[in-house]
């Protein structure tokens, strides 16, 4: 868990470490808006959905070529186990439905918020939240 918070702190931090460059910059601006701060809450979701109420004390991060995902390193609960998939898509899901009426009163168009719409499709399995649901409701039906 601590390499996983750490790899956050660390996104976090250079996320807001130089507001002067930003604004200069947009392109940088739309990255972090679109791509970074999503898969960011993406997997803090994952975290708090792990570690809750007694869940996983110790994960590890997982890298691999397209992606950076944390993973428990102990044996998860079925129920956990789909709770943990749904949390990450659906947590940065609402977190685009949420910031919306802020980003429209800031003046940007509403299709701004789409790269967090869009991670609801992570529950499609043909993504690893996808197939860790359909794992786990697959287990619970055999319950």
């Amino acid at each position: 868990m601590p390499a996983a918070i750490a790899v956050l702190a660390v996104v976090f931090a250079a996320m807001s470490a130089d507001l002067a460059y930003r604004a200069m910059c947009p392109i940088v601006e739309a990255w972090l808006w679109w791509l970074v701060l999503p898969y960011c809450i993406h997997e803090w979701m994952h975290i708090l959905a792990l570690s809750a109420r007694g869940g996983s004390q110790t994960l590890e991060t997982q890298v691999t070529c397209y992606r950076i995902s944390v993973r428990p390193t102990e044996s998860v609960t079925i129920p956990r186990s789909c709770l943990v998939a749904i949390s990450g898509p659906m947590g940065t899901a609402m977190m685009g439905v949420f910031s919306l009426p802020i980003i429209q009163w800031l003046g940007f168009p509403w299709w701004v918020n789409l790269p967090w719409l869009y991670h609801a499709l992570f529950l499609v399995p043909l993504f690893g939240d996808g197939k860790s649901l359909v794992t786990g409701l697959r287990a619970l039906k055999q319950v």
